[in-house]
């Protein structure tokens, strides 16, 4: 008997206005790809809110855009059903929270949730999470607080899915305005700067990666790498003491070494996919960020593959979240989880039709308009190549009969490329300069091929605050020297 955990990572579950106004949708996150007062794409307002309450973890948005449906595939296909069927020998519990909190904060009420669970007598407890929920599950096994629950003992398996095990430097691209975040208008600072919300921080790398000797992350205008956790680096950058101290708080109690000897660790990573390696200072005094294939678009394989010795690894090609719609993945992690009962592990038919020879990929899931868009086309098995084909922009629009019962989309081209297709191809786009939702199509011969994930183009600030974004400083004394804000520039202006 099993009883499985699923634990989402960030953005990964619904977030919902308490008490709406009039005429407002109660969802707030997702965005919404139909037409309603929440379409795509949000300001960030709204997601700064401390009115939110958490949802479900998110299997789909408005019937187009895949999140954890694949995952639901694969578990009920290993022959879990819904925990709430409380005599059933293979539960499975998907955990919602607020993904905006702080992780040690999340993981204490998972410790609580499941002090509340009706186990039978001899069933397993298995932890599957994807991305920062993996970070979650670790602070479970790891930090030694919870190791006297008495569900604790029960833990047998910890399998991670796109687990930044070492942080990621996604999040304070976003800080600096070099990344948007999917679906939302507006500066991410304004939600992961908050001390409310303490997640963003919490993904950073932790201080280790900063001490010397270790690769530079992030380096000054002459190329001297900084500490993010310093006094000196966090001011350079912006960053806020309060939750670079949370952030060290939590890599604390994170050590690999202190995993339970009772439990196995699996990890399941993307990869191939363009990803943040390096962020700089440039001459001009803005910061830059430096992209290699070696990651799965938001976190970096130094990060993905930390282990020690004694824990299983299993890398597939595809990005953070689309690497779990694929076929590789599914087989790998569904033989991992299937039980006993139904024998060897088979996806059902209509799942398998949806996983094709070729896959399109871009590495991200949010773009500013005219951003560069890194494409990656992965060929499995006979695949052709060699051959011409189209790669198109297509904008997501609402179809005239589609309702929230019934979703149906219409899709325009806006910009594209003519390339010969072979293995892993790789090119860049230019986001399209409209906000809106868009997804890319493959045709060879004006047959339809392939589709990736839809991907959201949003603006990164506000005009007023283009300038807001903390400045790479010229000088060692320009750090100390404080811009005023855009607000109190206005108000000196007054005067």
């Amino acid at each position: 008997m099993t009883y499985l955990v699923f634990v989402p990572g960030i953005q990964g579950v619904e977030l919902y206005e308490q008490k709406p106004a009039p005429g407002q949708c109660a969802r707030v996150w997702p965005p919404r790809l139909l037409a309603c007062p929440h379409r795509a794409p949000v300001p960030v307002s709204w997601l700064a809110r401390k009115t939110l309450r958490a949802g479900q973890p998110i299997d789909v948005i408005d019937g187009c855009v895949e999140i954890y449906q694949p995952l639901d595939a694969i578990t009920e296909a290993a022959g879990f059903v819904d925990a709430s069927q409380s005599s059933a020998a293979h539960r499975r519990l998907a955990y919602g929270y607020d993904w905006r909190a702080n992780l040690w904060d999340v993981a204490n009420s998972l410790a609580n949730l499941l002090d509340t669970v009706k186990f039978h007598p001899d069933e397993e407890l298995v932890l599957l999470a994807h991305s920062m929920g993996g970070l979650i599950c670790r602070l479970l096994l790891e930090s030694g607080e919870f190791k006297g629950r008495p569900w604790f003992r029960r833990i047998k398996r910890f399998y991670g899915v796109s687990t930044p095990h070492l942080g990621s430097l996604e999040i304070l691209a976003k800080h600096l305005r070099l990344h948007t975040i999917a679906g939302v208008d507006g500066d991410p600072g304004v939600i992961f700067s908050d001390p409310a919300f303490s997640s963003g921080y919490q993904l950073l790398p932790p201080p280790a990666r900063f001490a010397p000797g270790q690769r530079p992350l992030v380096l000054d205008r002459t190329g001297r790498a900084l500490d993010i956790y310093s006094a000196a680096g966090a001011e350079t950058l912006g960053l806020k003491h309060e939750l670079l101290e949370a952030a060290r708080f939590t890599w604390s109690k994170l050590d690999l070494r202190k995993r339970p000897t009772t439990v196995r660790y699996k990890s399941f990573t993307g990869g191939r996919i363009a990803t943040v390696h390096e962020i700089a200072a440039s001459s001009g005094g803005r910061w830059t960020r430096t992209l290699t294939n070696d990651g799965d678009g938001a976190v970096p394989d130094w990060s993905l593959t930390h282990t020690d010795d004694g824990i299983d690894v299993r890398r597939f090609a595809g990005e953070h979240l689309q690497v779990l719609a694929g076929a590789a993945f599914a087989q790998a992690l569904g033989e991992e989880l299937s039980v006993r009962e139904i024998g060897a592990f088979t996806l059902p038919a209509a799942r398998q039709k949806r996983m094709r020879r070729i896959e399109i990929q871009t590495n991200s899931s949010g773009y500013a308009p005219l951003q560069p868009v890194a494409i990656a086309v992965f060929l499995h098995g006979a695949a052709p190549q060699g051959v011409d084909i189209a790669i198109d922009i297509e904008r997501i629009e609402a179809a005239a009969d589609s309702n929230e019962a019934n979703p149906n989309f219409a899709f325009q081209a806006v910009s594209g490329a003519r390339v010969q297709l072979h293995d892993e191809l790789r090119l860049t786009l230019p986001a399209p300069e409209a906000t809106g939702a868009y997804r890319l199509a493959l045709t060879i011969k004006g047959a339809l091929v392939a589709v990736s994930s839809p991907f959201m183009v949003s603006a990164a600030h506000d005009d007023g605050d283009a300038d807001a974004a903390p400045r790479a400083p010229q000088d060692a004394g320009e750090a100390k020297q404080k811009r005023p804000s855009p607000a109190k520039r206005r108000r000196q202006s007054k005067r």
